[in-house]
């Protein structure tokens, strides 16, 4: 997968994640809607990724690492609370950043061997 590709799954997956996880809470909280935040941001990012911009993929690239560990706190409490719906929107959030960053590291390995 390219980092354009799969910095959109990973902006879409963090913001409907994000949505579902305040809409289905009783009280909403704002914090389930950091995720949200995060993709959009992602996404603004996302043409300089498609184009070749190498500050911009690095930006991204370090933005996507920082939501991965960001995502250890939820993952945590979803595990303590035994809540089966949080814990799949968060391992989802996860899994899509960590293919994100997966995918950036290939093509920076490859874009090495090229020069």
């Amino acid at each position: 997968m390219k980092p354009y590709s799969a910095t959109l799954v990973n902006a879409f997956t963090l913001i409907t994640m994000g949505l579902w996880g305040y809409f289905a809470a009783e009280n909403g909280s704002a914090t389930a809607l950091i995720p949200v935040g995060m993709g959009l941001l992602l996404l603004v990012f996302s043409n300089g990724v498609n184009i070749g911009n190498k500050k911009i993929s690095g930006v991204v690239f370090v933005l996507t690492l920082l939501i991965v560990f960001s995502l250890y706190m939820p993952f945590k409490g979803a595990m303590e609370r035994e809540d089966t719906a949080a814990l799949v929107r968060v391992l989802l959030m996860i899994g899509t950043g960590v293919v994100a960053l997966m995918s950036f590291a290939k093509a920076y390995l490859k874009a090495r061997k090229t020069e």
